[in-house]
């Protein structure tokens, strides 16, 4: 159905598939002594197309309105400068479009890119220092990891100019780790997503003066709305709606219905935030992993950071079990830095009490020795739930 949507000329890949237009990558490797004539001219109507892993509900694909066009204005380019002949670092798979984007957008702009097979947090930092890396994108479980080597404070990652982080809300310890470590300048927080509704940026300088925050809108205005529609004050969290300031043909799934915008056009992917004074925006969660115990809303991400902080444990994730009583019983899922001497439940709830309010508090906390975190560090908290849940 991709190929089908992008009207591709030529396929190149190595799956075993019959069809005129699809080249393996032995195929193409035979073809170096026919003639040189230049290619006509193809830019498809839908240049790119990214299959979601459903993470955060059921897998879709993602259909933007990118053209196949080099572009001086491209967001990536926005984001680290114009120059050339830098070297950038690609820690994410290519199927993720963190991976993806800050792979061959550096290679069309003349830049050098060093490509990790599979995300390690100690490989990461010895690469930093080797190829003397100057660009990077990286996800929070990156940040986190990469911030819990024990010997960070002395790893030199002074030639790195700009580390974009994006994906998620990431706790406060780990950002100033990093601003340590890069200065603050160089650390570009940015709160974007696939469908490219829109992008909120700011550098590790603003967040030091408001702790928390993503950044205000480069290329978009933005509101919190509230379940009816209404647009919430500053710190009122709600749902974050974005409109970009140059029309764009919206985003389409495959796979999953597509949302409908609001009548003056701004459109949502589903995740939950506030907004201060000045128009700076804080993420809370997504939307449907809110979770509602005794009546009250809470975000997994809040207690998530408050076991970041845990000594004793390296992942984690935090989900709700349907309950008659309580209607979500809040779980979590913890991974132990030593599994032979992981700690105690009640070590881990003194821990979050000392953090949370009380209702915030999991009523259970399990042990895995593995997260099943996939290649590009995201979790299936909806398969988590299914396997917990009495039928």
């Amino acid at each position: 159905r991709m190929l089908d949507l992008a009207k591709a000329k030529v396929a190149i890949g190595d799956w075993d598939e019959g069809g005129s237009a699809l080249l393996t990558t032995a195929t193409l490797a035979a073809t170096t002594d026919l003639p040189t004539t230049p290619l006509p001219d193809h830019i498809p109507q839908y240049a790119r197309l990214i299959a979601t892993s459903g993470s955060t509900g059921r897998p879709k694909i993602i259909v933007t309105s990118a053209p196949g066009l080099i572009s001086s204005d491209r967001t990536l380019s926005q984001l680290v400068g114009p120059e050339t002949g830098k070297i950038y670092l690609t820690a994410s798979p290519l199927y993720h479009t963190n991976g993806f984007a800050s792979c061959y957008m550096p290679l069309l702009d003349d830049h050098a890119v060093v490509l990790m097979q599979r995300f390690d947090a100690e490989r990461a930092a010895g690469l930093i220092e080797k190829h003397h890396v100057q660009m990077t994108v990286m996800v929070p479980t990156m940040l986190q990891r990469v911030a819990r080597l024990d010997d960070i404070k002395s790893r030199d990652f002074s030639s790195i100019e700009r580390l974009v982080y994006g994906g998620a809300s990431v706790p406060e310890w780990v950002v100033r780790i990093w601003l340590d470590l890069i200065g603050p300048a160089h650390f570009l927080l940015t709160y974007g997503s696939s469908e490219a509704v829109g992008l909120v940026s700011t550098t590790g300088v603003q967040w030091l003066e408001r702790p928390g925050t993503t950044g205000q809108p480069m290329d978009c205005e933005l509101k919190i709305l509230d379940e009816e529609g209404k647009e919430l004050p500053p710190r009122e969290v709600g749902e974050i709606f974005m409109r970009k300031l140059i029309e764009e043909p919206p985003f389409q799934y495959i796979g999953q219905e597509t949302p409908a915008p609001t009548d003056d056009g701004f459109r949502s992917i589903g995740d939950m935030g506030w907004v201060d004074e000045d128009g700076f925006l804080y993420i809370s969660d997504r939307r449907q992993d809110m979770l509602i115990t005794g009546g009250a809303n809470v975000f997994p991400a809040e207690i998530e950071a408050a076991l970041s902080e845990h000594p004793g444990l390296v992942d984690f994730v935090v989900i709700g079990i349907p309950d008659q009583e309580w209607g979500h019983r809040i779980h979590a899922i913890v991974q132990p830095a030593d599994p032979a001497n992981p700690p105690t439940e009640d070590d881990l709830r003194a821990h979050c009490k000392e953090r949370l309010a009380s209702y915030k508090v999991p009523k259970a906390f399990e042990i895995m020795d593995q997260l099943p975190r996939s290649a590009a560090g995201k979790i299936n908290r909806s398969a988590l739930v299914a396997e917990r849940t009495p039928a």
